[in-house]
């Protein structure tokens, strides 16, 4: 689908004290809605204005060194004449061969813009500030920002996915660098991450702090009642609009399904390396799981689940009284789920 490019609208020259959070996204839109939310929320700690790139529908490439990713996002979201660049390779153009995988990428590569999945208003009027960019390049911000000087852009730059973690609480930090439990487990062995304290980034007195990587759930552990708050707002706003075409579509499949609460819904996934290894644990949590909300109770009848806002205590108490007929539907990337050796 060929990337329709969105025009920003014009904005008034920035202030001269206004300072910005950018950040390079990748992977695919969960991944990025995540990013997204963890810079809304450093953004708002931090006190500046937030600099929101599209979102990357399609075949989104993941995380990689801050130069290449930024290299890939600017060619994709640069305005440029794509038909005639992406022509089928000409024998003996040495150039129009180099140029087919930066075009299959983006055949396979589309745009939208993230208040056309999500209403930003809540958190604009809790005072988070936002600009929204529809070309990822230093460039091109530069010249939105007013920024006159690459001294006034503070570049972090990440060495690996999970570069590093912010933490509130200064003795949880302490303890996590004393004790040498600042790691992950990958198919490498430990990885260690950089613990960071707020003012690491307070501290910038640059107009624009440039993050690369800012994806993790576990990103941010927050203890300040006040940034909890945002954190939750946060998350509330990021639930899918339903009311544009992408929402419709969603409501027209929820519907076709059996409507709101009348089913449950799992992603198993089996492609990425580390679900691919834990397939036959995961799978044998997932049946016990399964059953123990199902619970013991003996009914011919599959029962509705009613749809609303309910408390962990309530969400219990409906686990602990469903019966052992509910409607499930798994979604999985497996390449052939319904096989007779995956029976």
């Amino acid at each position: 689908t060929p990337i329709k490019h969105i025009v920003d609208t014009p904005l008034p020259p920035p202030p001269p004290e206004e300072k910005y959070l950018a950040y390079l996204p990748h992977s695919g839109l969960s991944n990025q809605r995540i990013e997204l939310s963890n810079a809304l929320l450093l953004a708002y700690m931090l006190n500046r204005t937030l600099v929101v790139p599209p979102a990357f529908l399609g075949t989104v490439f993941g995380w990689m060194n801050r130069d290449r990713l930024a290299d890939r996002l600017e060619w994709l979201t640069t305005p440029k004449n794509f038909d005639k660049i992406c022509q089928q390779p000409t024998p003996g153009r040495l150039s129009s061969y180099l140029q087919r995988s930066r075009c299959e990428e983006y055949r396979n590569f589309g745009i939208i813009t993230w208040p056309e999945l999500h209403d930003f208003q809540p958190l604009i009027d809790a005072g988070i500030k936002i600009k929204f960019q529809s070309i990822v390049s230093v460039k091109q911000m530069k010249k939105d920002l007013q920024i006159m000087h690459d001294n006034d852009i503070y570049m972090h730059q990440d060495i690996q996915l999970y570069d590093w973690r912010l933490y509130q609480n200064k003795t949880e930090a302490a303890a996590l660098l004393e004790n040498k439990l600042n790691y992950f487990d990958s198919f490498g062995g430990k990885r260690y991450f950089k613990v960071f304290l707020p003012r690491h980034f307070e501290a910038r007195k640059e107009k624009l702090v440039y993050l690369a990587g800012i994806f993790g759930s576990t990103r941010f552990t927050i203890v300040e009642p006040k940034h909890k708050a945002m954190q939750k707002k946060i998350a509330q706003v990021l639930h899918y609009r339903l009311d544009t075409p992408l929402g419709e579509t969603v409501n027209s499949i929820v519907n076709y399904l059996g409507g709101k609460g009348t089913f449950m819904s799992v992603h198993f996934r089996t492609g990425d390396r580390p679900f691919k290894k834990e397939i036959a644990t995961n799978l044998s949590n997932f049946v016990k799981n399964m059953t123990d909300i199902v619970g013991p109770n003996d009914s011919n009848k599959c029962i509705g689940i009613e749809y609303n806002e309910r408390t962990q205590e309530q969400e219990d108490k409906l686990l602990s009284s469903i019966g052992n007929h509910v409607r499930v539907y798994v979604a999985t990337d497996h390449k052939n789920a319904r096989g007779e050796e995956n029976r």
